[in-house]
C-alpha cells in the first residue's frame, strides 16, 4: 500500500543538498567524487540527499546527453545501494523563469520533461526517490514585492500543476513536492497556497507536498552577511520561531498533515570569507533552525555547495571533512 508524503517525510530522516553539481560545473559529477561524499553523509547519519538537477542548460535537454545521464544514474543508484533516500528536483530553468507566460507550448514542454523524468525512474520506491517541481520559482514566478501580484501567483500554480500532472500521468503515487514563488520562500507559502482547492491534486492527493526554503534573515544568512547581525541565541529562536509559527498556523488552517505534507528544502549560513562561519553564533543558527522546524515534524535538508555554504570538503585523498562542527548542530537529536 502506498505511503502518504507526510509519512514518507518523516521516514526519511535530516537531509543535505547535493549543491552544485548537476545543476551547474562548479564541482565534478564523476563517481569518484561523487560516491565517497555519498558514503560520507550516509555515514554521518543522514537519511537523505536533495539532488538539484538543470534538465535545460541550453536548448537540449540533458535526458538526451548519454554522459550526463551516466553520470547522474551512477549518483542516484549509488545512493539507493547504501540506503539514502533521494530528491530530485527541477533546478536553474531559466527557460522558465526568464520567458514563461503559462503558454501551451511551455506546459506542453514541461509536462513532458516530467513524464520522461518519472518513467526512467519509475522502478525506485516512495521510499527511495522523491520528486520536486521546480526549485525556487522566481523570474517571471515573481521576486520581492511583484510575487505578491495574481498574475506571478497563477503562473506559480499553473507551472506546479503541469510538472505534477506529468508525474501523475506515469505514477500514482509518487511523492511530489511544489514550492511557492518568490524563490521558494517560506513567507510565500500561504500565498500562493491559501486553500486545498488551489494545491496540485486540490488537497485530495495524499502523496503531495509543499517545499520552501529559508535563509532569514538575509543579512546574517547570505555571503556576505554579518555575525553581529544577531545579538544572541534568544534572538536566533525569536526569529526563526516567527517562521515555523507561521508556517503551521497555515498548514493547520488548510487541513494540517490530512491535507498536505511540509518539507524545509534549503536553509544554511554562507560567508565569502569562510573563517567567519567557525563561530557560536553561525552553529546556534543551524542547530536552531533544524530543531526549530524538526520539533514541528518537518523534514529538513540543509543547503551544502563545496563553496559559501559548504557543510563538506573532500580532500585529494577523497577524504570528507566537516567543517566548524555544523554539521553535528544540525543532526543534534530535539
Amino acid at each position: 500500500m502506498a505511503k502518504t508524503a507526510t509519512q514518507i517525510l518523516s521516514e526519511i530522516g535530516i537531509g543535505l543538498n547535493l549543491g552544485q553539481v548537476f545543476e551547474s560545473k562548479q564541482n565534478s559529477r564523476r563517481p569518484d567524487q561523487v560516491r565517497p561524499w555519498l558514503a560520507a553523509v550516509k555515514a554521518k547519519g543522514f537519511g537523505h540527499v536533495r539532488i538539484p538537477v538543470t534538465w535545460y542548460p541550453s536548448d537540449a535537454c540533458v535526458l538526451d546527453d548519454s554522459e550526463f545521464v551516466h553520470l547522474l544514474d551512477d549518483a542516484i543508484q549509488y545512493a539507493v545501494k547504501i540506503g539514502l533516500t533521494l530528491v530530485i528536483n527541477a533546478h536553474h530553468e531559466k527557460w522558465l523563469f526568464d520567458y514563461y507566460d503559462g503558454s501551451d507550448v511551455f506546459n506542453a514542454k514541461f509536462k513532458a520533461l516530467w513524464s520522461r523524468i518519472a518513467y526512467k525512474y519509475r522502478a525506485y520506491t516512495q521510499q527511495q526517490l522523491l520528486f520536486e517541481v521546480l526549485n525556487e520559482p522566481d523570474g517571471k514566478f515573481g521576486i520581492g514585492s511583484a510575487s505578491t501580484t495574481t498574475g506571478c501567483i497563477e503562473l506559480t500554480r499553473t507551472i506546479n500543476r503541469v510538472g505534477y500532472e506529468g508525474i501523475r500521468y506515469v505514477d500514482a503515487t509518487r511523492i511530489v513536492l511544489v514550492q511557492p514563488n518568490d524563490a521558494g520562500n517560506i513567507w510565500a507559502v500561504p500565498r500562493v497556497y491559501p486553500t486545498k482547492a488551489t494545491l496540485p491534486g486540490a488537497g485530495a492527493d495524499k502523496s503531495v507536498g509543499i517545499q520552501c526554503h529559508t535563509y532569514d534573515h538575509y543579512n546574517f544568512c547570505l555571503q556576505g552577511g554579518t555575525n553581529a547581525f544577531y545579538k544572541s541565541v534568544d534572538d536566533i529562536s525569536a526569529d526563526i520561531g516567527k517562521r515555523v509559527a507561521m508556517l503551521m498556523k497555515w498548514h493547520t488552517d488548510i487541513g494540517g498533515q490530512d491535507t498536505v505534507a511540509l518539507h524545509l528544502g534549503e536553509f544554511g549560513v554562507g560567508r565569502l570569507d569562510q573563517r567567519q562561519r567557525d563561530a557560536d553564533i553561525v552553529r546556534a543558527y543551524y542547530r536552531i533552525t533544524s530543531k526549530l522546524f524538526r520539533d514541528k515534524s518537518i523534514c529538513c535538508t540543509a543547503w551544502s555547495d563545496n563553496g559559501w555554504f559548504a557543510l563538506t570538503t573532500m580532500d585529494a585523498s577523497r577524504r570528507v571533512t566537516w567543517p566548524f562542527g555544523l554539521a553535528d548542530q544540525i543532526l543534534l537529536k530535539s
